[in-house]
């Protein structure tokens, strides 16, 4: 049988409840994986425009997630996969480059320094065109650059929604069945 781990990795203020992570987890679980999700806190009140602020950010997420992965013997598993939001998407491609972790990645909503840190070819990006976090240029260069399949939410912020509840279910069951396809390592 095979041992699958699937981690999460929260962003400031979306946490493994929010819509995108919280089904994320759903459907790994659905499919046999362990989920781990990460927890994140402490961080600076206000990052935008801010650089030492996030920079003290990246930091916190870094620091959080080798403390609640220290124990988690990841040669173990089959098949392991990365499912992170924003500053997630950071400390996920930092965690898998520093300890050698062959993770498939899937980045919700990735900051433009998160691309410095993918590993090339390795993983899913959406992004709302909307994002006033990163604009879709920056993103869909980063992708490019990387070998990156990106999917992009016309008008959604930087959590993937629009002022619109009933496009955001309509956008959010077309992106948990791109999640469900990437899960089962299918073409998405």
């Amino acid at each position: 049988m095979t041992s699958k781990i699937a981690v999460i990795f929260p962003g400031i203020g979306y946490h493994k409840n929010k819509p995108l992570l919280y089904h994320s987890a759903k459907l790994a679980a659905q499919h046999g994986f362990k989920v781990k999700a990460l927890e994140f806190s402490g961080f600076p009140q206000k990052l935008k425009g801010d650089r030492e602020a996030m920079m003290k950010s990246f930091q916190i997420a870094i620091a959080q997630s080798e403390d609640q992965l220290k124990l988690i013997d990841f040669p173990a598993y089959d098949d392991v996969v990365f499912i992170s939001k924003s500053i997630g998407t950071v400390a996920a491609a930092i965690y898998a480059t520093k300890h050698e972790v062959p993770a498939r990645q899937l980045y919700f909503t990735p900051l433009e320094q998160t691309f410095s840190l993918i590993q090339d070819g390795n993983g899913l990006v959406f992004h709302g065109t909307a994002d006033s976090w990163v604009d879709t240029e920056a993103v869909t260069a980063g992708c490019l650059e990387k070998h990156l399949t990106l999917k992009t939410v016309l008008g959604s912020n930087h959590s993937l929604e629009s002022d619109d509840v009933f496009a955001n279910l309509q956008d959010l069951l077309v992106i948990m069945e791109d999640v469900n396809r990437f899960l089962l390592n299918q073409e998405v």
